[in-house]
C-alpha cells in the first residue's frame, strides 16, 4: 500500500507532466498509428479508399444486413477483416538479417484479436437472424392457430344452428 507521502508526490508529479503545446500535440498525435491495426480509422495513410469501399460493398451484398444492428455488425466485420488483411501483409515483410522478425509474437496476438472480433460479430449476426426467424415463425404459427380457432367457432356455430 502506498504511503500518504507517496500518494501526494504522485499527484504533484501528475500535474507536471503531459503535452502542453499545440505543436507537441500535433507531433505525437499519430504515435499510435505505427501499424494501424487498432487505429480509430479503418483506412490508414497509403491505403486506397476505393478498395475499402469495394471490400465493404462485397460484405454488404453477401450478408445483406437488415436494420441498424445488423448493419453495425457487418461494418464491424468489414473493419476487422480489413485490418486483418493489413496485418497479413505486414507479416510477410522481410525479417531481419538473422531471419527473425521481432514483431511475430505481436502479429500472432493481433491476428487472434482481429479474428475473434470477426467471428464474434458473425456469431451475433447469426444469433440475431435466428431470433428474427423464430419470432416470425411464432407469429405465423399464432396467426394460423387464430384462424383455425375462428374456423372451428364458425363451424360449431353452424352445427348448433342446424340442430
Amino acid at each position: 500500500m502506498s504511503s500518504e507521502k507517496q500518494i501526494l508526490a504522485n499527484r504533484i508529479n501528475g500535474l507536471k507532466g503531459g503535452i502542453k503545446s499545440a505543436e507537441a500535440r500535433a507531433a505525437v498525435r499519430l504515435n499510435a498509428v505505427s501499424h494501424g491495426f487498432f487505429s480509430n480509422s479503418v483506412l490508414v495513410a497509403g491505403e486506397d479508399s476505393h478498395l475499402l469501399e469495394e471490400f465493404r460493398d462485397n460484405f454488404i451484398n453477401e450478408l445483406q444486413p437488415e436494420g441498424e444492428v445488423e448493419t453495425f455488425l457487418v461494418e464491424r466485420m468489414v473493419s476487422s477483416s480489413w485490418r486483418l488483411k493489413r496485418l497479413l501483409k505486414a507479416e510477410s515483410k522481410t525479417p531481419d538479417k538473422a531471419g527473425y522478425d521481432p514483431d511475430w509474437q505481436n502479429y500472432i496476438r493481433y491476428e487472434t484479436t482481429l479474428e475473434r472480433q470477426i467471428y464474434k460479430a458473425l456469431h451475433e449476426l447469426i444469433v440475431l437472424r435466428t431470433i428474427k426467424i423464430e419470432q416470425k415463425a411464432k407469429e405465423e404459427r399464432d396467426q394460423a392457430l387464430s384462424e383455425i380457432s375462428a374456423l372451428r367457432k364458425e363451424a360449431l356455430s353452424r352445427n348448433s344452428q342446424n340442430l
